[in-house]
């Protein structure tokens, strides 16, 4: 099939191509709409550079003391703080008597609680980032299945009129190619790097301070900007990390372009009507070997008219002559050949010295 091709493309007549284009008014476009998708991985470096200082931060939290104070009824003290006594001496109302050496009686103390935790301002932030963060790798983990990719549709369209001699030729022709380039080299990579952060961030689930959080209230913007928060350096990556899922979240995980381009070029044009020439050459020469075909058949159909009005109407006769002349003919043809053969093997055969020479000097 392609060497056929070929040999059409070598043998277009050069001046009747001239002539064909010279007489063919054609219009050209072509335009390419152009879209093409981008999955934005970019979160996962900044992601990546944090996960080890928010490490640090869940498995050794700061705490402080919680004091809680409360006035009761002396049956219910546990404990007599420093605390306790100094309120003592400065409520009297709360005394009931003094004993016979002087000691006071209280009726009722103040009680003072005292519990190490973690709620912290501070730990909640980190509470409430652990928190974003698996619903923001969540969101991510369902958009793994997209591919980065350029789509690209092209369309041409041609038309084009041609006049030469007799013939009026005309051409009619849109053209579509649809074509899809993948453009993520490093899918599976961002993937596995996706579900490695995933992993870890469940894991700040199980630590003693996210447990011991669970429940709190979380913080929200605008972040205090605590002395922790600014110029711990643990801290302040977690704060640069908020503050980008704040900017993040308002975007889609992928990002799409759209583009259109015209082209008319007229190199691409003049391909279009190479292809047209041919195109009405190849009607031209089916239309050439029909009526040559039908010539041929009406000079047959003349003999059978002949033979029959000049002979009897047996048909086995007829069929029996046609036979025997299509027979002859055979053999004349194939005796044409054989002597065509001799006479070259004759010519070969006192020509060989030449023809050796001729082939050495061009191997050489």
């Amino acid at each position: 099939m392609i060497k056929n091709i070929t040999d059409i493309m070598n043998n277009v007549n050069n001046n009747e191509l001239e002539l064909f284009m010279s007489n063919t008014d054609a219009n050209f476009s072509m335009k390419s709409d152009i879209r093409e998708t981008k999955v934005d991985y970019s979160w996962i470096n900044v992601l990546e550079d944090t996960l080890s200082s928010l490490d640090k931060i869940v498995r050794n939290p700061r705490r402080f003391i919680v004091q809680e104070e409360d006035v009761v009824i002396v049956e219910k003290i546990k404990r007599v703080s420093l605390e306790t006594i100094k309120h003592l001496a400065v409520h009297s109302e709360n005394i009931q008597s003094l004993d016979e050496n002087g000691d006071v009686v209280p009726k009722k103390l103040l009680n003072v609680h005292k519990e190490d935790t973690s709620d912290l301002y501070e730990n909640r932030f980190i509470y409430t980032l652990v928190t974003r963060l698996e619903s923001f790798i969540n969101r991510q983990l369902d958009a793994l299945d997209l591919e980065s990719k350029c789509e690209i549709k092209k369309s041409v369209v041609y038309n084009a009129q041609t006049k030469i001699d007799n013939r009026n030729i005309n051409i009619e022709l849109k053209l579509e190619d649809d074509d899809i380039i993948f453009t993520d080299d490093e899918g599976e990579d961002y993937k596995t790097r996706i579900l490695a952060c995933y992993e870890i961030i469940n894991a700040f689930k199980s630590t003693e301070m996210i447990k011991e959080l669970i429940g709190c209230s979380l913080v929200s913007n605008p972040i205090r900007k605590t002395n922790l928060i600014l110029r711990e350096p643990n801290f302040q990556k977690a704060f640069i990390l908020w503050e980008y899922l704040d900017n993040y979240e308002l975007r889609e995980p992928k990002v799409v372009n759209y583009e259109s381009i015209t082209n008319n070029s007229d190199d691409i044009k003049n391909e279009f009507t190479l292809s047209y020439f041919i195109n009405s050459n190849a009607i031209k020469q089916n239309k050439e070997n029909l009526l040559q075909y039908k010539d041929t058949d009406n000079k047959l159909k003349k003999l059978i008219n002949d033979y029959i009005y000049e002979n009897d109407n047996d048909i086995n006769k007829l069929t029996n002559k046609a036979f025997e002349y299509y027979n002859n003919a055979l053999v004349e043809k194939h005796n044409r050949e054989i002597k065509i053969e001799d006479i070259y093997n004759i010519f070969i055969s006192k020509n060989k010295s030449i023809i050796e020479d001729i082939y050495s000097f061009l191997n050489n």
